[in-house]
């Protein structure tokens, strides 16, 4: 069961029209700002509904040059 204020590792696998993350958890789709598709990263549920979880990323994947978030800003 989802909560406020856990952690989950996902994977995103899509951009929403707002440029969020979406990625998929507990069968419900799980919206996060600021990851891209094929990234994964701990995130913190912030808010859960019956239909959809919002989150925000708490720790990039291990393996991700943390760099590359920043080359195209600028």
């Amino acid at each position: 069961m989802p909560l406020v204020g856990h952690q989950h590792q996902i994977d995103i696998l899509e951009l929403t029209d707002k440029g969020d993350g979406k990625g998929r958890l507990f069968d419900r789709p799980l919206f996060v700002e600021g990851l891209l598709p094929g990234e994964q990263a701990l995130v913190e549920l912030t808010e859960v509904k019956p239909n959809y979880l919002h989150g925000k990323l708490v720790e990039p994947d291990p393996g991700e040059d943390p760099g590359h978030r920043c080359a195209g800003d600028g």
